[in-house]
């Protein structure tokens, strides 16, 4: 029984690890992006992949911690999970009072190009990293976390996918910023429940 769960815990790190260095690498291809095409909703998933690779570095360290032997580290992954879930609460709050801020006042014009080929490569990359996650322990919270990150990432990918070529075709620059309100929401209530039962855990 314990070299069985040894052996998720070592599965469960590795496997959070390897979708952390790839979150991060594109993370700053997308923020990088985001800021030169003036894009709000490639700049959201820019800085929400960010706050993705970072939520799996501290889940993949609970996960290392939690394999140790004294008891006093079991609580390691419930907290990294509610680390996880104010992540997606507070990151959506940002970005939709960014796209309050543009719908009122304007935004620079749209490198809608741009703006639709890195959206693609990052809808590429979160769908590897789904697959890599899903190989995961399914009951482990950390890794349920990290999957409803990524989720969030890919229906974030496609909504920018569908504003750049709205934006392309049809001039429609204030999509891109009600697209970041509906993710930004879709985003928030996944980390609402996150939130809700990491805390559940650690009252246990």
């Amino acid at each position: 029984m314990g070299e069985n769960c040894h052996h998720h815990h070592t599965e469960n790190k590795k496997i959070l690890f390897t979708a952390f260095l790839l979150t991060a690498i594109f993370a700053a291809l997308e923020v990088t992006y985001g800021v030169w095409s003036f894009s709000l909703s490639l700049l959201s998933e820019g800085v929400h992949m960010a706050s993705d690779g970072i939520s799996l570095l501290i889940a993949a360290l609970a996960v290392m911690i939690a394999s140790t032997t004294s008891n006093k580290y079991k609580k390691a992954e419930p907290i990294a999970a509610f680390i996880n879930g104010i992540s997606l609460i507070i990151v959506p709050i940002i970005v939709v009072y960014e796209a309050i801020n543009r719908l009122v006042n304007g935004s620079q014009q749209i490198l809608s190009k741009e703006m639709f080929i890195v959206a693609v490569i990052g809808l590429i990359v979160n769908l590897i990293v789904a697959f890599i996650l899903s190989r995961g322990e399914k009951d482990n919270i950390n890794v349920r976390a990290a999957m409803m990150h990524i989720i969030a990432d890919l229906l974030s990918s496609v909504s920018t996918i569908v504003v750049s070529l709205l934006i392309m075709f049809y001039d429609l620059d204030f999509v891109d910023a009600i697209a970041s309100i509906v993710i930004s929401i879709i985003i928030f209530s996944g980390g609402w429940k996150i939130t809700k039962e990491s805390i559940r855990m650690l009252k246990s």
